[in-house]
């Protein structure tokens, strides 16, 4: 990118703006306040410039962004690297490991505009309680470029003052441990080994087949056509077009690429046998729980179905008919009414499991759902009233299941 009309005034007229500074005896031992006083001069000596000198570096600029631009457009970025040259994976990794640093280290000073906004807050908030920090920036700049300059000026005591305190802090400032004496963090050479050491023991990747080397060289020419046409092609017409294309080529044709995937999978399974022998030994599997065998049902009670209470109807007014869907409940409660509560009540016979009472029990018991008990009658050969009589006694000899 070419400079700005700014920066080309600073950068040739830097030397006359340092003999200035130093004449004064304004400079100091520390850079960025040397920079900043180096940067407020240059600001008022490019406002105060003739019409003649500013156009002398308008037109200096306007030559360095036609010839920037006529670069650009025959520019094409190599493999890694984006349209404006920049490492992608550069990028990737200033993000990753930006710097951090120590919190003790004295804070920069503040330049005017900075400091005018913090004091205008408070009237700001007053004037306007919902207003947002955009809002804040546009109210302090219209009234900053309306300052006397006397205002200025007390501003710039302010400013200086706080600049000389920043000095001295920063000559008193001892780095802690794992910092410099910028206050940065100091990167640790054996965290970068280990990282290298990680990225190339990392498992190889699975080889290109045949297609895929042709789909590069396709893709990249399809990119060089979009250049030279100034049109945007989408991935999915590349891609069918692509495909397109290798259906038609011959045997012949395809060879060049059968032959790099065929090498490809040659160096992969070398690389890979490399890499297993660097792997340290699996641990060994855990054996599986065995699974808990079915737990007995628990013996049950059963109503008699001849009592008052078995032949009553649900009142409606209890708690359990109150939970109960039919009234309009959520059927949490899963008790019968109380009026409904036999007193008669006899136990059933356990049973270990459903898979052994469908083996020891015929298929007809099975089905009706009920099992014969001694002494009841049932599937002895008896009448129906002499089952039907037995069944609804309660002399708690058997029942039904």
């Amino acid at each position: 990118m070419p400079n700005t009309v700014f920066s080309l005034y600073l950068n040739t007229n830097r030397p006359n703006l340092q003999a200035e500074l130093s004449s004064t005896n304004s400079l100091t031992s520390n850079h960025q306040t040397n920079f900043g006083k180096m940067s407020s001069l240059a600001s008022a000596k490019f406002k105060s410039l003739p019409p003649e000198s500013l156009a002398l570096y308008t037109k200096a600029y306007g030559d360095a962004k036609a010839l920037y631009d006529e670069q650009i457009k025959s520019y094409t970025p190599p493999p890694g690297y984006d349209s404006s040259g920049k490492s992608i994976k550069d990028k990737k990794e200033a993000a990753r490991r930006k710097r951090r640093k120590d919190p003790l280290y004295p804070k920069n000073p503040v330049n005017q505009f900075p400091l005018f906004v913090k004091k205008t807050k408070v009237e700001f908030k007053l004037k306007f309680p919902q207003g947002k920090l955009g809002d804040l920036s546009k109210y302090a700049s219209e009234k900053y470029s309306k300052l006397a300059p006397a205002e200025l000026e007390e501003l710039k005591v302010v400013v200086e003052e706080d600049a000389r305190m920043f000095a001295r802090e920063v000559a008193d400032y001892k780095p802690g441990e794992g910092y410099d004496l910028k206050g940065f963090e100091i990167e640790k050479e054996k965290e970068q080994e280990q990282e290298q050491e990680q990225e190339q023991d990392k498992k190889p990747k699975q080889p290109m087949n045949a297609f895929m080397h042709f789909a590069n060289e396709g893709v990249e020419r399809g990119r060089l056509k979009e250049l030279e046409l100034n049109v945007s092609i989408s991935l999915p017409e590349m891609s069918k077009k692509l495909s397109e294309s290798w259906n038609a080529l011959k045997t012949q044709e395809k060879k060049k690429y059968t032959d790099l995937a065929a090498a490809g999978s040659k160096q992969y399974k070398i690389d890979l046998a490399s890499w297993r022998k660097k792997q340290p030994p699996p641990l060994p599997k855990k054996e599986k729980k065995k699974a808990k065998p079915p737990l007995a049902t628990y013996p049950r009670k059963s109503r008699c179905t001849v009592c008052s209470s078995c032949k009553a109807a649900n009142c409606g007014k209890c708690d359990p008919c109150k939970s109960m869907v039919a009234f309009g409940g959520k059927g949490t409660l899963k008790q019968s009414c109380e009026k409904r509560r036999c007193k008669n009540r006899r136990k059933r016979r356990s049973r270990p499991s459903h898979t052994l009472f469908h083996k020891e029990n015929d298929l007809t018991a099975t089905n009706m759902g009920f099992v014969a008990v001694s002494g009841s009658g049932i599937g002895s050969g008896s009448d129906s009233e002499s089952d039907s009589s037995e069944c609804s006694s309660d002399n708690g000899s058997g029942g039904w299941i």
